[in-house]
């Protein structure tokens, strides 16, 4: 337009710099913007959850992981032995085949397999009745129907978990773990070499799996892809994989990583009588169990101390409470009373 000029920008004016703190003066910090809490719900026991979560999602493979037991865990009943007793009978009537991570050895590769199992039990510290009831899970399984599945090691894997200077080499181990449950994973879902059961593969079944918390990770912590078989379970299956951790609440009290994830404030979202299913991620669960269910052993131990209190509560009332005894309250001698 005629007439118009161009006018020069007028040159901002500069910003104050912050007031340098004084010395000694207390410096407030940041408060950094923390993940919001994942979608969950509370529900009156495991069995109800895991429920909600077959209607919603019909899995074909059921990846359950655990933070495994060892022998400076709480007293209380362990993952999968709740697992056996409450939720493997729900599945029964779905599943066809249960793949448990766990191996038997044989002796058949001498000294270097003996060494090496007795690292692994050194290693995790897992106390002595785990293996009886990983033994009891494979036993009920096959009983209500399920055709059962381990891993099998190898003269050959033996070798590689056992390192040049003879010590135990954990990421061979994992890495090893993980390759033999994701071979199992798709033999059995695929139909290939060591396939489980026919039906495994008709719509509706499911294979479930279990073993530790992190080879069923869909989403796992960067640079530890590798030690899981979730992705291929799911590639294998048309997204047809779902995760589910079951936490036992007083395993997790020690670990500073937990405390770190924006779920781990719902750890104690339940009353001691309930559990919590929390969504982590797409078809990625963690199911929060019950709070204070002791062992079989501390609950007949206290069962026991509470009848031997009774029983000296009574004993102690007994002999400071006197009766009177009159001629009416004496029974005759030679009459037994019923």
């Amino acid at each position: 337009m005629a007439g118009c000029k161009e006018e020069k920008a007028k040159p901002r004016p500069a910003k104050p710099r912050p007031a340098e703190p004084e010395a000694g003066a207390r410096q407030v910090p940041r408060k950094l913007d923390r993940p919001a809490i994942p979608r969950h719900t509370v529900f009156p026991d495991a069995a109800r959850a895991l429920t909600s979560l077959l209607l919603t999602h019909r899995p074909r493979v059921l990846g359950f992981g655990e933070i495994h037991q060892k022998t400076d865990s709480a007293p209380v009943r362990s993952a999968v032995k709740r697992f056996a007793e409450q939720l493997l009978p729900l599945l029964a009537p779905k599943a066809t085949d249960l793949l448990v991570e766990t191996w038997v050895t044989e002796g058949r590769c001498g000294k270097q397999e003996h060494r090496v199992v007795k690292q692994v039990d050194k290693g995790t510290k897992r106390p002595a009745s785990t293996e009886d009831e990983v033994l009891t899970l494979l036993r009920r399984g096959k009983k209500l129907g399920l055709k059962p599945h381990i891993l099998v090691l190898s003269c050959a894997d033996y070798e590689k978990l056992s390192g040049k200077d003879g010590k135990l080499d954990y990421e061979a181990l994992l890495s090893t773990v993980t390759q033999q449950l994701q071979k199992k994973v798709l033999a059995i879902v695929g139909g290939g070499a060591g396939a489980g059961s026919a039906a495994t593969r008709e719509a509706g079944r499911v294979l479930v799996v279990y073993g530790g918390a992190l080879h069923n990770d869909l989403f796992p912590p960067k640079g530890l892809e590798r030690f899981s078989y979730a992705a291929a379970a799911a590639s294998a299956t048309k997204q047809g994989y779902v995760e589910i951790d079951l936490y036992v609440p007083e395993y997790l009290r020690g670990d500073k990583e937990l405390r770190r994830k924006p779920w781990f404030p719902l750890i104690g979202k339940a009353t001691p009588g309930q559990v919590v299913l929390i969504e982590r991620g797409k078809r990625s669960y963690i199911l929060v169990l019950r709070r204070g269910l002791a062992t079989a052993r501390i609950a007949k131990r206290k069962a026991q101390k509470g009848k031997s209190a009774t029983s000296a509560a009574t004993v102690k009332t007994a002999t400071t409470v006197k009766t009177p005894t009159t001629a009416k309250s004496r029974a005759p001698k030679n009459k037994k009373r019923r």
